[in-house]
């Protein structure tokens, strides 16, 4: 039974494979399904054997969810070491590893959100944004009332941390490739401390003017 299922799997694979690189070299409207299946390596019937339409394609790509893996870690990297910052920093460096494995994806999300509004993205990743957020709104959460964090909500810190590592990897890989002087894990080592501490000298160095303006 499994031996019939491979040549179907493959093809498919293949075709979605395919498509990837074609809409990232052509976009979207420069692919046909043509493309697709000559790139493939199958007919066109093949094709619609299995997607109706290149839309349908677009959608498949963005269903195959390559951050889940790390998604599935999130709540053994956070409960593994009950230090609050080394937790964070292994969460940052998995998230960052896995974010630049599949940078294609993010050249394939501008595809989308061009021609889509970012729709096939969006319900793609909405199944990650709410596993992450009930992994790990509720451990912030937890350290908020030991007191070891600040009165915010969770969910934002949690948008804040994600939002910091996902822009710097679409700066540093996709949009100005080579200008970073720093290295990966300075760079990963320096945005956990910004998301922690923030960028305010701490203690009596702090400048009066922020001392009296206030963090709450």
């Amino acid at each position: 039974m499994e031996k019939g299922r491979r040549p179907h799997a493959d093809t498919r694979t293949r075709i979605l494979l395919a498509a990837k690189q074609a809409f990232l070299d052509r976009g979207y409207h420069g692919t046909s399904m043509r493309h697709i299946a000559e790139e493939a390596g199958v007919s066109l019937g093949g094709i619609y054997a299995h997607f109706s339409s290149k839309e349908e394609i677009l959608r498949g790509l963005f269903a195959e969810n390559p951050f889940g893996p790390v998604v599935q870690r999130l709540p053994q990297l956070l409960e593994e070491t009950a230090d609050l910052g080394e937790a964070v920093r292994r969460v940052a460096r998995a998230v960052v590893d896995q974010l630049e494995a599949h940078r294609d994806y993010f050249r394939l999300l501008f595809v989308d959100v061009l021609e889509f509004g970012g729709a096939h993205a969006r319900e793609a990743a909405a199944g990650n944004w709410r596993r992450v957020s009930e992994q790990v709104a509720p451990f912030l959460a937890r350290r908020v009332t030991a007191g070891e964090l600040r009165d915010l909500p969770p969910l934002l810190m949690v948008h804040a941390l994600n939002q910091m590592l996902v822009s710097h990897v679409i700066f540093t890989h996709l949009l100005f490739p080579g200008w970073s002087p720093f290295g990966r894990e300075e760079a990963v080592e320096t945005l956990v401390d910004i998301f922690l501490h923030g960028v305010l000298p701490r203690g009596p160095e702090r400048p009066a003017s922020a001392r009296d303006g206030g963090s709450g």
